[in-house]
């Protein structure tokens, strides 16, 4: 593909194919989305080496992905494996189907392009983000070379400085602690941020207790994630409720709180509360906001110094600082990440998975149960007469039907199966390692449920019944092939009169 001019803002993505109608593809999808914060980098000998954020490798004319992706350092934010449609099934690829972020088989319609294209921009938008968070640690690391260029000229100097020299020793022996802890902060993995913040922060500084708090703004709540007191601690802390409260205050001002006295709160001009202090050894606590771009996110909070000392404005608190802004940011991050992978995986109106989610786990599901000869069932449910309830009660009626729909869908089956809004007034249910009676069971038992639903809206009221489809998979059928025939008997129960169940045997 051709280069466009470089920008440090855009997503940088790599096109591994010898196919022109592919590359030509991909970019009107790209320029059809308005995507153009994205770099396409020229395929030539060497590119692998670069960093890129998104790398298309098309399966057909290149080397498997793990060995593309042992010359890809670091490994790309999305990894988008391109098959032919006949050859998902192929179990010489159940490694490449393993290392993937994502399958596309090839050909696809335009559309289906467009679609993947919305689903791969807030991830990639994500990667620059993460990138931000790398610069921050890098400015850290410098900030450390400048501290030891600083603390070499002051042992240079003459005795009178030997107090500060000591001082300036145990504030970069911190620093290099906290710069070793920042570097596992950038991570996307919420658990391994708060096992560093109990477990090797409190450690670090000397600390003996350590608590973290999320702020949820919702319900102006923080949330108690972990701690390591030997007692039972708040596991809620109301921020409307208690507002005098340290923690409160902390979050209310967003600057860390130091207490290091018993005359703290005078000191601070407020009647600050402290409902807990006798159970501490000594008096001094530190509350650190995790704060970032968009607010606080969180609370840590230390206290008992180990050696009974106040918490050091120099050698405690400049590291803390440091390292709960970027706690604040790495949090955030996987704040977003999430809600990016629940939307791009999700319908907005039902909350099922969506169109794309479905396929892409019905080709995984149908290359297990033909490499591994288990039972896979495929339920297809069209509601009827939404057309009806639209044009007699409305848009709004329309749209509670869906939802009523999805809803008993959901209770109906297990946590293993996948749901999805197929499109329109269709949904789709994949059941792994079901045949087909008990499919049909599952199939009985949603039509069961809503046999007795209607939807009243505007001084009217029309019952929901559903039509389903239900067929076992038989190789050597493709996705398609399996799809369409369990459509058709989804068709079949529509054309017997509606609110039954038709099978594909």
């Amino acid at each position: 593909m051709g280069q466009s001019a470089g920008h440090p803002a855009r997503a940088v993505a790599l096109a591994l194919t010898d196919d022109p109608a592919l590359c030509e593809a991909l970019g009107q999808a790209a320029a059809s989305c308005g995507s153009g914060g994205i770099e396409w980098l020229d395929p030539v000998p060497g590119r692998l080496a670069e960093p890129v954020d998104l790398l298309v490798v098309d399966r057909r004319t290149s080397r498997p992905l793990g060995e593309l992706l042992k010359a890809v350092r670091p490994r790309p934010a999305l990894v988008v494996l391109v098959l032919a449609a006949e050859a998902w099934a192929d179990p010489a690829l159940a490694a490449d189907l393993a290392d993937a972020d994502e399958i596309l088989l090839w050909p696809a319609p335009p559309a289906t392009l467009a679609a993947r294209w919305k689903r791969w921009m807030p991830r990639l938008r994500l990667a620059r983000r993460q990138e931000k968070v790398e610069d921050r640690l890098a400015r850290v690391d410098r900030e450390n070379i400048r501290l030891r260029q600083q603390l070499d000229r002051h042992s240079r100097q003459t005795r009178v400085f030997s107090g500060a020299g000591g001082e300036l020793r145990q504030l970069l022996a911190r620093m290099e602690g906290m710069t070793r802890l920042s570097r596992q902060v950038n991570s996307l993995q919420l658990e391994e941020i708060v096992d560093l913040c109990i477990r090797r922060v409190p450690t670090l500084l000397g600390a003996r207790l350590a608590s973290l708090y999320f702020f949820d703004t919702d319900g102006d709540t923080l949330l108690l994630q972990r701690h390591n007191h030997p007692y039972p601690i708040d596991s809620r802390v109301s921020i409307s409720r208690e507002p005098l409260g340290p923690m409160a205050r902390a979050v209310r001002h967003g600057h860390l709180l130091v207490i290091n006295e018993p005359d703290w709160a005078k000191r601070l001009g407020e009647d600050v509360p402290r409902a807990n202090s006798h159970r501490y050894a000594t008096g001094n606590c530190v509350i650190c906001p995790l704060t970032s771009r968009n607010g606080v996110v969180g609370v840590l909070n230390l206290a008992d110094k180990v050696n009974g000392e106040p918490f050091d404005d120099v050698i405690d608190l400049i590291p803390i600082r440091q390292l709960c802004e970027l706690l604040g940011a790495s949090i955030r991050n996987i704040e977003l990440y999430r809600e990016v992978q629940r939307q791009a995986r999700c319908d907005g109106m039902t909350g099922l998975a969506n169109h794309s989610t479905f396929v892409e786990q019905l080709a995984r599901e149908i290359h297990r149960a033909t490499r591994y000869d288990a039972p896979l069932s495929l339920i297809m449910l069209d509601l009827d007469g939404l057309k009806v309830i639209n044009d007699t009660l409305g848009h709004l009626a329309g749209d509670e039907a869906l939802r009523l729909v999805a809803a008993r869908i959901g209770e109906s089956i297990r946590d293993s199966d996948l749901a999805a809004r197929y499109g329109g007034d269709e949904f789709a249910i994949l059941l792994p390692s079901t045949a087909l009676a008990p499919a049909r069971a599952v199939a009985q038992r949603i039509v069961d449920m809503l046999a007795d639903s209607k939807i009243s809206h505007a001084g009217g009221s029309h019952p929901i019944t559903v039509s389903v489809g239900v067929g076992q998979f038989s190789p050597p059928a493709t996705p398609e092939q399996f799809i369409g025939q369990v459509d058709s008997a989804l068709y079949v129960a529509k054309h017997q009169g509606r609110n039954r169940i038709a099978l594909h045997a």
